[in-house]
């Protein structure tokens, strides 16, 4: 019975292993997220789905497709649970927002970068509460649709400018350079990809005024 469960288990243990090679093989030899297609193409594939199936079940005021900060809270004695999670999946983004403009340290009225802006949660709220100026890129066609039109329909035309580019492109054009006091990119990290962080990170210090963040 012990041998069995030993063979079982090594066997289990082949196959995830298996499975991760070939995940791993697929990944460097698909997986294209350079400047010249291939960013826009797996872009396209996922966020390009349809607006109608991310508003199913994203919270429906910032649209925002990243974790939530929660007011967490020791839980009461007696329970399983070391911490409670209060307030709405709508309050939590609000103050994850927040947050991440906060750290920032936001000014008013200063020049900003949303790289990959999503649905413009992030660019609507800096504009609302500070009056920044804002720029932001993405490669989703139907992301920059439906952020364009809530844009419109919050009257912040002004103040909001939407772009569907490449980081890499946007910071290589000279009227980009030094241009931002602050450049934020929310949770799109993962689809820059290991072998571009370089390329992502100089293309930041290129759009960024002196001394900005």
């Amino acid at each position: 019975h012990t041998y069995a469960n030993a063979l079982t288990n090594a066997s289990g243990l082949l196959v995830s292993k298996i499975g991760s090679f070939i995940n791993f093989v697929r990944y460097k030899v698909l997986m294209d997220n350079s400047e010249r297609g291939g960013s826009l193409k797996n872009i396209h594939a996922h966020y390009d789905l349809s607006n109608d199936l991310f508003k199913s079940f994203l919270d429906k005021e910032t649209l925002m497709y990243s974790s939530a900060i929660y007011d967490a809270v020791a839980s009461p004695t007696g329970h399983s649970s070391g911490l409670v999670f209060r307030g709405s999946l709508e309050q939590a983004q609000w103050r994850k927002l927040d947050t991440l403009l906060d750290r920032a340290q936001i000014k008013p009225g200063q020049t900003m970068l949303d790289i990959g802006f999503g649905w413009g949660g992030l660019s609507l709220h800096a504009a609302q509460k500070y009056g920044c100026k804002v720029t932001g890129i993405t490669l989703s066609v139907e992301q920059m649709a439906l952020a364009t039109e809530r844009v419109k329909q919050q009257g912040l035309d002004h103040l909001i400018t939407f772009e569907v580019c490449d980081y890499r492109t946007f910071a290589r054009r000279p009227e980009n350079r030094g241009k931002f006091d602050r450049v934020l990119s929310c949770e799109m990290i993962e689809a820059v990809g290991h072998e571009h962080l370089g390329e992502f990170y100089w293309a930041v210090e290129q759009v960024l005024a002196h001394d900005s963040i």
